[in-house]
């Protein structure tokens, strides 16, 4: 049987598939228009540093803290007119806020009659503190530990009380707190002189940390 050939070719015409029409309502993107942006590496190095030197509330602060030698000490001591004397007895600790003046190793002060000379005429070993706060990463701490020694309103004192009067009179408030009396009570007692001889002494400083903002995270 023989297959007309007009039929045939109509077959095969309709086998194969039709080209696709392009749609003019769907828009393909263009690559090159649509690539985001990459940061440079200059850009992410300053970021990263950046980051790194912003302070962690947890645990990490732009502070450092310095031991200060003896001789820092004493400067510390010289430059302060206040401080806060410790002394105990019974096993019972007792501080108490002080004016004094410093020279080499003594703290020279005075003070009425009270609970403080009471204790250090019993166990005259005391330590006497010191700070010097700017802001809370710029300060100086001092601790000395010591001995009370009264100078007394006697012969053999004289020369010690005097010179403790001198360097006691070059500070303006060297009477306060120790000669104020409390409310309603008369203060017809003699001023007790005495000094402290700190026979050592330790300190600190803190400082702000380089490279370090002063921001604190909360």
């Amino acid at each position: 049987m023989q297959t007309n050939a007009s039929t045939t070719d109509r077959t095969q015409r309709r086998r194969e598939p039709r080209p696709q029409r392009p749609n003019p309502k769907v828009l393909t993107p263009d690559p090159v228009a649509h690539k985001v942006p990459q940061p440079t590496r200059c850009a992410s190095a300053a970021r990263k540093s950046h980051e790194r030197k912003k302070p962690h509330a947890v645990g990490r602060y732009p502070l450092l803290i310095h031991e200060i030698t003896k001789e820092e000490c004493q400067e510390s001591l010289k430059r302060a007119n206040f401080g806060r004397l410790g002394c105990a007895r019974d096993d019972q600790p007792y501080v108490v806020p002080i004016s004094f003046a410093f020279e080499e190793d003594y703290a020279y002060a005075f003070s009425m009659p009270g609970q403080k000379i009471e204790w250090m005429r019993d166990n005259p070993h005391v330590c006497l503190e010191v700070d010097t706060v700017k802001t809370w990463n710029d300060w100086t701490s001092v601790v000395g530990l010591g001995r009370y020694e009264e100078l007394s309103d006697t012969p053999e004192f004289w020369i010690q009380r005097e010179h403790a009067r001198k360097l006691l009179d070059a500070r303006a408030t060297w009477w306060l707190p120790g000669s104020v009396a409390l409310e309603g009570e008369t203060r017809d007692r003699k001023p007790i002189v005495y000094r402290i001889y700190l026979e050592r002494m330790t300190g600190r400083r803190g400082v702000p940390a380089p490279d370090e903002t002063t921001e604190v995270l909360a």
